[in-house]
């Protein structure tokens, strides 16, 4: 709970150009570095891979309040959390931006790549899955805030399983969710991270699946 509790503590701090007017604290140690501009690479085959770093990025408690810089999902602690109601449920949120990547550039690969920690052993329940949907929160109301827990999916593109198990790195193919951004010509890409199986049972303890810095979005194109 003190980890929270000192979140509140450090004052407002901006995200980023990226979006307008929504300023926060940052939980200690989880928010990412500054991150140079991504730098595009060419492959043999004459496409280019670009990194795209992340922009912006966050926590949402069901009922509760928005906690952005910390990519955790599920229950990170045991015992009550400060202003998240019982059952204790938080969704995580990430955001980049497309600048890099030609209008028009025929997007072949997509991947979400990050180090990854699990507290608890939240996969120890039976079916749990680490779950991202395409959802324009970074977009909509002006930044991360508790509405977007429950922010309706992009239609079109399903829930991408990121993850069915423990690890500590995670490299996921996300083009499914991508094209849902590219169609609509949206500048920004973003996802929102849930478990499947929410909350945890009753009797748990802390539960949760949390990606740590650096979190970035490899996209290869065709210019």
């Amino acid at each position: 709970m003190d980890v929270w509790k000192a979140v509140a503590g450090r004052g407002a701090v901006l995200l980023g150009a990226l979006l307008v007017g929504c300023g926060a604290a940052s939980a200690p140690g989880a928010a990412p570095p500054a991150s140079p501009s991504p730098s595009p690479s060419q492959s043999p085959r004459g496409e280019v891979v670009a990194v795209l770093p992340l922009a912006a990025s966050g926590a949402v408690c069901k009922d509760g309040r928005a906690v952005p810089g910390r990519v955790v999902v599920g229950r990170p602690e045991a015992g009550p959390v400060d202003g998240c109601p019982e059952p204790v449920v938080f969704r995580a949120f990430l955001a980049f931006s497309w600048s890099a990547v030609p209008r028009g550039a025929a997007v072949v690969a997509a991947e979400v790549v990050a180090p990854r920690r699990q507290t608890g052993i939240p996969y120890a329940v039976r079916g749990q899955r680490l779950l991202a949907e395409a959802v324009q929160w970074a977009s909509t109301r002006g930044g991360l805030d508790p509405e977007d827990f429950d922010e309706p999916a992009l239609p079109g593109p399903g829930p991408v399983v990121l993850a069915e198990g423990d690890g500590e790195g995670l490299q996921v193919d996300v083009l499914a969710l991508v094209r849902a951004f590219v169609e609509r010509e949206l500048g920004t890409v973003s996802f929102r991270l849930r478990f499947s199986l929410e909350p945890a049972p009753p009797g748990t303890l802390a539960n949760s699946d949390e990606l740590l810095a650096p979190v970035v979005l490899r996209v290869t194109y065709s210019p």
